[in-house]
């Protein structure tokens, strides 16, 4: 990567969560940005970068009573040439709060309007599937039940399913992930239902 940006939540104060071993892996020259507590990552091993490998940091530190020690051990990293430091401002400025805002309206109208949930950390960027069901379909009631019931009756399970619709809402177009690959009686099946006007099967790769 050419950066790498960390947040430490306030609860987390204390706990190192950016080591020596990853600072190290971050590229020569790159960026890194931190917003958080103090001791939040390895400060002999960022200085190191910065001093070595010419590491542009900037750093946004939360502090509360009795964090003084925690700022003071970095000032010394705070001087190095391409290091900027600031007292957690991230939250209060102008732009960074609707900046926060605009984001929030963004993953609220996306799940209102799609059902789509952003930046969720516990989906899978890929599942298990191995085979890809394209098909373009009548835009109708029991279309698309009609083809699970086929796919369940081969006893394969359907990990992902799209369903988009064409302008005039007279048909759709349909992909079905699979765990394993159908049956050709069960493409024939499909193939045959009325509501289906084309069927195609690929690999996953």
């Amino acid at each position: 990567v050419d950066a790498l940006a960390a947040y430490a939540p306030s609860g987390r104060i204390g706990e190192t969560l950016i080591d020596a071993a990853l600072i190290d892996d971050v590229p020569d020259h790159a960026l890194f940005a931190y917003i958080g507590a103090p001791n939040g990552f390895d400060a002999a091993a960022l200085s190191r970068a910065v001093r070595e490998r010419g590491l542009r940091v900037a750093l946004d530190l939360q502090t509360t009573t009795g964090q003084t020690d925690g700022v003071r051990i970095k000032s010394d990293l705070l001087q190095l040439p391409g290091v900027i430091g600031t007292r957690f401002l991230w939250n209060r400025t102008q732009q960074a709060r609707e900046a926060t805002a605009a984001e929030v309206v963004e993953i609220v109208t996306r799940f209102l309007v799609a059902g789509e949930v952003l930046n969720c950390v516990n989906l899978l960027e890929r599942s298990g599937a191995t085979w890809l069901l394209v098909l373009r379909l009548r835009d109708a009631p029991g279309v698309l039940a009609e083809i699970l019931d086929v796919i369940r009756a081969d006893g394969i399970n359907a990990e992902e399913i799209t369903n988009r619709v064409f302008h005039g809402a007279r048909a759709a177009w349909c992909t079905v992930a699979l765990d394993e690959r159908p049956s050709s009686e069960a493409l024939d099946a499909i193939a045959k239902l009325g509501g289906v006007l084309n069927l195609d099967l690929r690999a996953i790769v």
